[in-house]
Parts: structure tokens; sequence; C-alpha cells
């Protein structure tokens, strides 16, 4: 009887292992949060500041693109990108869901394009975050 006892113990702690490996595994590792603001006026603006992607004074009807640079250290990586706020419908990126090498940069273009219905004069928020899970 206490040799069942054993073996279904050491069943189950195997199985909680391989279970929180499994889990762990494709946890995200790490996350970046950018904020994303826009100005929309009927006239063009740059923000060069780098506290945040400024997409600065954009007319309707109009785009704006910042660059981000991304970089992995010791192991392969997928990066998943996410944009939320209001900018969510008006804000792409170059690439996502993508798979980076250990000790790999790469620059990601985020690109906005202010509709031509946008109301005038406004300011929108938004904010991009990049999770970096171990692939």
């Amino acid at each position: 009887m206490w040799e069942i006892f054993v073996l279904v113990a050491l069943i189950s702690i195997a199985m909680t292992s391989v279970a929180y490996w499994l889990v762990n595994r494709q946890a995200a590792y790490d996350s970046k949060v950018f904020d994303m603001d826009v100005y929309i006026e009927n006239r063009a603006g740059f923000n060069v500041d780098t506290d945040a992607i400024h997409f600065g004074v954009v007319p309707p009807n109009a785009t704006s693109e910042r660059k981000i640079i991304l970089h992995v250290a010791d192991f392969r990586t997928n990066v998943v990108i996410g944009v939320s706020g209001d900018l969510a419908g008006w804000v792409v990126v170059s690439d996502n869901n993508f798979i980076m090498e250990p000790n790999e940069s790469r620059t990601i273009t985020v690109s906005l394009f202010v509709p031509g219905d946008a109301k005038v004069p406004d300011f929108k928020r938004g904010r991009l975050q990049v999770l970096f899970i171990r692939a």
C-alpha cells in the first residue's frame, strides 16, 4: 500500500512539473509599453521628444511614422505587438508576431493614419505594448 502512495505522489509531482514548465515557457518574460499621442489640426507639425511615441500634429487624411528599435539578448524570442486606446484603429506596425534570434536588433515602423472625418482640433492617446515571449 505504501508503494502505491509513493508512486502516485511521484506521478503527481512529475505532472505538476511538466504543466508548470509548459505554462511558463509561453509566458512573456518581458514587456515594454510605449505611450503614443497625436494632435489633430489642419496643419502638420513635429514632436521629436523621446519620452513616448509622439506623432506630432497631423491633419485629417494624412499619415505620420515613427520608428522603434527592438533588441533581444540571450535566446530566441517571439515578439508580439499590440495597440490600445484612442489610436487602436489608426496605428499599424510594420512587423508583428515574429521571431528574433539571440542578440538580434530590429527596427519597427509604427504608422498612424488619421481618417478624413477626424474631429479638428483634437488630441488622441494610445499605447503600444511589446511582449517578448521565449520561443
